[in-house]
């Protein structure tokens, strides 16, 4: 049996309400042409597999399947919302497979002669007798017979004075002074009757632009075309199911809406020039919303894995991440969503230029992978505008920076960035959140990490120290003058005016199964630094150790055991000092303790809480002062014996609390 591609619905078509609304869960009933008697519609070009009638629309407002109709058969279509209620227009008869010669006399061709008076005006304009603007709507597919022969295009406007004026933009040649006769789509323009080419909708697979996404085939020049052709009609392009491989970087220079199927790969194979480049230095306000699919780097082979990451092993190579998966340059009034990135150097890398600002733009993102950036905000151009009223969310993260903000050339003000489920940073010398040259070029921003793991982690490459412990929070500024205490190699944050909600891994050192325990000292340094009026919350700073942590005579964040019970985010820390014997009067002793809510940007007010008598059998006084201004997150204590007699040595049991 001979089956042909249905010209309504035939190629995900998508469908609406007579609102404009998307045709969720709408219902296509195919019926014998004139009848009501069902007729079989097929899913493929094989006609072994029957549709559904009614054939029930996804939540896209498109069938599941294709639509092919049984060669030598003409059909009627109904189509219906959920509720049964029909949608304009409601009923299409006697319509035949595209190209089904062998269909009965009742059937359709794709085009509508239009009668009425021609006149030719120019190469892309022409009017026509009466007010035929109801006809000639924008968007929809035209055929016009002239001296060089028959050209295609879709129509920008119609206008009715006397006679109705309308404008074309052609695929290819040009309206002359031998027009003889116009042809429309059979479909309207919310119906378009090319496959590939749909309602508002662009497919990169319409046979004019030619994608093939066989994981093969270079499609960028196919992808090329049909974004010339949208940059220039305004139509949204739809990137359908396919794995679509790439020679070269894709470059949009205006906005326009895109869509993609989940399903839909773009994998790149050319490490200097990969990725999808938003260059709108001359287009800044835009209204469109850009949907992108699941894009993989030159690091990433054909299977869409990335070589050497396990099962059994993890020889990965840091290196091997390159290019950007979406690089946007200037911008004002989008939403970019993007599924899935992997193996890049940023997944996300936004800009300004001396120009254009980025304004108003929303970016959201379900998983990174693999990345040196989650998001990086980057200029190479010095003196260029700001940045303002960013907001990215993100699912999940891996990256050596989930969140890096420069601010070498440019400000980044009034900015949101969440990671609402996990952030993964397993290699040397990486950053939960970042800051690069932010010195009063980054303020009034707002970071949240749900869950933040920062260290070595069961799948860290190989040759990754497994006591390797990573900031949360770090940047390029010293703080006096130098690193805290060579525990890391990263310097300290110092935009100001922002907030930062962290919450750590608390249930396994370094944030998965296999991890080594988190170091017994050092790991103070987890917030290396606030700079000036910042607020960080760390969440879970309410556990309380159930082990002692005894504190140190000798100064140095490395003598304090700050890993221990979780004391490192507790602002209630269960301490002990060994106090030797004090002469009487005036004999002291100075113990120092290290917190990571204490910092020059973060000062807390501190103070010693007894736990037992051990203090008071003595006759001692204790208390703490925060020395934050001559060494970050070290805490004071000291003992003292005002007694006319000497005391003895003893172990004193106390609260440490930060208010």
């Amino acid at each position: 049996m001979s089956v042909f591609l249905s010209p309504i619905g035939g190629a995900s078509e998508q469908f609406f309400t007579d609102q404009g609304v998307v045709l969720a869960g709408g219902l296509l009933y195919t019926y014998e042409a004139g009848t009501t008697t069902p007729q079989a519609t097929f899913t493929d070009s094989t006609g072994l597999t029957a549709n559904p009638n009614p054939i029930v629309l996804n939540s896209s407002g498109r069938a599941p399947n294709e639509i092919w109709l049984q060669g030598g058969q003409t059909y009627k279509f109904v189509i219906e919302t959920s509720n049964n209620v029909t949608v304009t227009p409601g009923t299409w008869d006697n319509i035949a497979g595209i190209n089904d010669t062998s269909a009965s006399s009742g059937s359709s061709s794709e085009w509508l002669a239009i009668a009425g008076t021609l006149t030719y005006i120019s190469a892309t304009q022409f009017t026509i007798s009466g007010n035929q603007t109801g006809t000639f709507t924008s968007q929809r597919r035209i055929q016009a017979v002239v001296g060089a022969g028959t050209i295609y295009g879709t129509i920008a406007s119609s206008v009715f004075t006397t006679l109705t004026t309308v404008t074309v933009v052609w695929d290819s040649g040009q309206l002359d002074s031998g027009l003889s006769a116009v042809l429309v789509s059979l479909l309207t323009s919310t119906n378009a009757s090319i496959p590939g080419q749909f309602a508002y909708f662009v497919n990169v697979k319409d046979p004019r632009f030619g994608a093939v996404g066989d994981n093969v085939t270079d499609d960028a020049p196919a992808f090329q075309a049909a974004i010339a052709y949208c940059e220039s009609t305004g139509m949204k392009m739809y990137i359908p199911e396919g794995n679509y491989l790439f020679g070269s970087q894709i470059t949009i220079t205006s906005p326009f809406d895109i869509d993609s199927a989940d399903t839909a790969t773009m994998r790149w194979n050319n490490s200097s020039s990969c990725g999808i480049l938003l260059n709108f230095v001359s287009s800044t306000a835009a209204l469109a919303t850009m949907n992108f699919p699941q894009l993989y780097s030159p690091a990433i082979n054909s299977s869409f894995s990335i070589p050497g990451y396990g099962p059994s092993s993890y020889t990965y190579n840091l290196a091997s991440r390159v290019g950007n998966a979406i690089q946007l340059n200037g911008g004002n009034r989008l939403n970019i969503n993007l599924l899935y990135a992997s193996g890049w150097n940023a997944a996300i890398q936004v800009g300004a230029t001396p120009t254009v600002s980025v304004d108003n733009i929303n970016i959201n993102v379900n998983t990174i992978d693999f990345c040196v950036y989650g998001i990086a905000t980057y200029t190479a151009t010095a003196g260029s505008l700001d940045i303002a009223a960013l907001v990215f969310t993100a699912n999940t993260v891996w990256a050596k920076y989930p969140i890096y903000i420069d601010g070498s050339n440019q400000n980044l003000v009034a900015s949101q960035f969440h990671i609402t489920g996990q952030s993964f940073t397993n290699e040397v010398d990486g950053s939960t959140i970042y800051g690069y040259n932010i010195n009063n070029t980054c303020d009034t921003c707002k970071f949240t990490v749900n869950w933040a793991s920062s260290g070595y982690a069961a799948d860290s490459t190989s040759g990754t120290p497994t006591t390797l412990i990573n900031p949360f929070l770090a940047g390029t500024a010293t703080s006096n003058g130098a690193l805290t205490d060579g525990n890391a190699t990263l310097g300290y944050w110092n935009g100001q005016f922002c907030e930062f909600e962290i919450g750590p891994v608390m249930a396994y050192g370094g944030g998965k199964p296999g991890a080594s325990p988190i170091p017994t000292a050092g790991d103070t340094i987890r917030i290396r630094d606030a700079g000036a009026y910042n607020k960080i919350t760390m969440r879970y700073s309410d556990a309380v150790n159930t082990s002692p942590i005894p504190v140190s005579t000798t100064e140095g964040e490395s003598n304090y055991n700050g890993g221990v019970g979780g004391a490192q985010y507790s602002k209630r820390v269960f301490c002990s000092a060994a106090v030797p014997i004090l002469t009487a009067g005036s004999g002291s002793s100075y113990f120092y303790a290290y917190h990571q809510l204490i910092s020059v940007g973060s000062i807390k007010q501190v103070s010693l809480e007894p736990f037992d008598g051990s203090l008071a059998t003595q006759g001692l006084l204790m208390w703490a002062e925060s020395n934050d201004g001559t060494n970050n997150r070290e805490i004071k204590i000291q003992f003292a014996n005002p007694k006319t007699t000497s005391s003895t040595a003893t172990t004193v049991y106390f609260w440490l609390v930060i208010n």
